[in-house]
């Protein structure tokens, strides 16, 4: 069983709190929650949502359905009435008259704890009676959240002592109720952005350069927030360009280097990144993609940037696009990513979106156990032991030794411009050539690395649909609705990108009877790799132009026209 509740409003009015207070209620209850929003690019105003989906069993995938509308203003009374399910209601003001308003009025509950700022704290209360959540789980909550100020701590545990209690004498109160958990409370609630930035920590960053852009910024703060724990050096620049610049200065240097942007800042960043290709410098970039072009739909969410992220650049150099299928998955792909970028020496592209940065799920607490925790820079010692260093040397793989300046007597060069092996700039074509060839190398050594697709259901003579980044989650709970009536759909997921391999991927994809590819964005860059990789035609496309995710409910129907057509 599971219950939905979406908690709607102006900005400004406590909604991303009351989110955030009944997830962890629920999490420490034993219950599974995902959580997402959806929100106007406004400071103040606007109606935004933040949208709970409780269950007493695991749940990944977005949804259209609302059991418990919270409504903090008479806008969101009006516009998401109508996505009420059968036997819905609607927690409101009394003067925001509906037929489906139970008689719980939340600003009169908060009024009597003292202050009308409190409403939001009054729904929390509100829910959890409705739903079961029992009461010695809210207090601690509310102490966490305002036991810093003692002017806010009183009002916000009267508010949720009289909204939990109304709860409970609502004689409607059954039909809300989940059965009990499965007992397991110390699951984490995490948000993607924390998930990112905890991966980062996992894959032994040092340092991180940025400037603030939405949705990223989060990724940003969690890291200052842990620096002086971690070790790290955080760095705010003054725009995207010298945040990339940084980067390759650090990875220069030795560190484990990484940037956080969206499209936006990522095209300001090009340059940086061809010399990141041109020094053969390591660096992580995670790119939170959202709608463009320009600022475009700076609150909402997008797949559009697979194929910018893919050739931006000027000039021939390998790169490593990695795409995170759930917030979970964001740490371990996070962490792989430093270890792939330095292995390799190259920069490791992470696609992720404003859904699943934005995202807050609860979820098992990682094992960090099998996190790869090697370095591949040369050491002091093994420097020592060499007569002459050559940043540069040719290799049959393409990749040559790596050093830090400063770790022996041996000078480590790095230029700009085409260079010779100790990488010193050149003019020769014939160098030139050599240098070429061996970057080349090192792109097919990549490749070889790349990590096999997640599979689900037998390919051979069946319909395919393939996801990559955030559709995953949703698209599987949909595929495995169809499935239940027995249509036999598999279904292809990519969380390495790029390179792709031809071989493996081929066989997959020719093995299907028909292909269809799941993606927020407006032309369909997966289609073109695809394409470009396999020389497959794709049957079928679902994408959105729209900013908002993709719903359980909208691809079932979708998948079903589609697909078994």
């Amino acid at each position: 069983m599971e219950i939905n509740i979406r908690i709607a409003g102006a900005a400004g009015q406590g909604m991303q709190t009351a989110a955030d207070l009944l997830g962890k209620g629920v999490t420490r209850s034993g219950w599974h929650v995902i959580a997402y929003s959806d929100a106007e690019s406004r400071i103040r105003g606007g109606l935004n949502f933040n949208h709970l989906r409780v269950s007493d069993q695991p749940c990944a995938g977005v949804t259209n359905r609302v059991d418990i509308l919270v409504a903090l203003t008479r806008e969101a009374v009006e516009q998401l009435a109508p996505t009420l399910t059968e036997g819905g209601v609607i927690l409101c003001s009394e003067e925001r008259e509906h037929p489906r308003r139970a008689p719980l009025n939340l600003a009169q509950l908060a009024e009597q704890a003292g202050s009308k700022r409190v409403e939001s704290t009054v729904a929390v209360a509100l829910v959890a009676g409705l739903i079961g959540l029992d009461s010695s789980v809210l207090e601690p909550l509310i102490h966490e959240r305002f036991g810093g100020d003692a002017a806010k701590l009183e009002p916000n545990l009267k508010a949720m002592t009289s909204g939990y209690a109304a709860a409970q004498a609502w004689s409607n109160r059954e039909m809300f109720v989940l059965p009990p958990g499965d007992g397991q409370t110390e699951r984490l609630w995490l948000a993607g952005h924390e998930a990112l930035a905890l991966g980062a920590v996992a894959g032994g960053v040092t340092f991180f350069a940025g400037y603030p852009m939405s949705p990223a910024t989060a990724i940003f703060s969690n890291l200052g927030d842990w620096q002086k724990q971690a070790g790290i050096v955080i760095e705010q620049s003054e725009d995207e360009i010298a945040a990339i610049n940084m980067v390759a200065g650090a990875a220069y240097a030795g560190a484990r280097a990484m940037t956080a942007t969206s499209g936006g800042g990522f095209a300001l960043m090009v340059e940086g990144l061809s010399l990141l290709g041109m020094i053969e410098a390591p660096a992580v970039i995670v790119l939170g993609q959202r709608p463009g072009p320009a600022t475009g739909l700076p609150t909402r969410t997008a797949q559009g940037d697979l194929n910018f992220a893919r050739f931006a650049g000027h000039g021939s150099f390998p790169r490593i696009l990695l795409a995170p299928s759930s917030v979970p998955d964001c740490i371990n792909v996070t962490a792989y990513a430093f270890d792939l970028a330095e292995r390799f020496q190259v920069p490791v592209i992470v696609l992720t979106d404003q859904l699943q940065i934005d995202t807050t799920v609860s979820m098992a607490a990682p094992s960090f156990a099998e996190m790869p925790r090697e370095r591949y820079l040369l050491t002091p010692e093994a420097l020592r032991k060499l007569p002459v260093y050559r940043r540069y040397e040719q290799a049959e793989s393409g990749l040559s030794p790596m050093a830090a300046p400063g770790d022996s007597h041996h000078t480590v060069v790095v230029d700009s411009d085409e260079h010779d092996e100790e990488g010193h700039m050149t003019e020769s074509g014939e160098v030139a050539e050599r240098m070429v060839r061996k970057r080349l190398r090192k792109a097919a050594s990549v490749e070889q690395a790349a990590w096999a697709p997640d599979v689900t259901g037998e390919v051979e003579g069946r319909p395919l649909v393939i996801t990559w980044g955030s559709c995953r989650e949703s698209v599987a709970e949909a595929l495995a609705q169809i499935n239940a009536n027995g249509a036999g759909v598999a279904h292809m997921n990519l969380r390495w990108l790029w390179p792709l391999p031809a071989e493996p991927i081929s066989a997959i994809v020719n093995a299907a009877s028909s292909i269809t590819v799941v993606e927020n964005s407006p032309e369909g860059g997966l289609v073109s790799v695809l394409r470009e990789v396999t020389l497959r035609k794709v049957d079928h496309e679902i994408r959105s132009v729209t900013g908002r995710p993709f719903a359980v409910e909208y691809l079932i129907e979708q998948l079903t026209q589609e697909v078994m057509a």
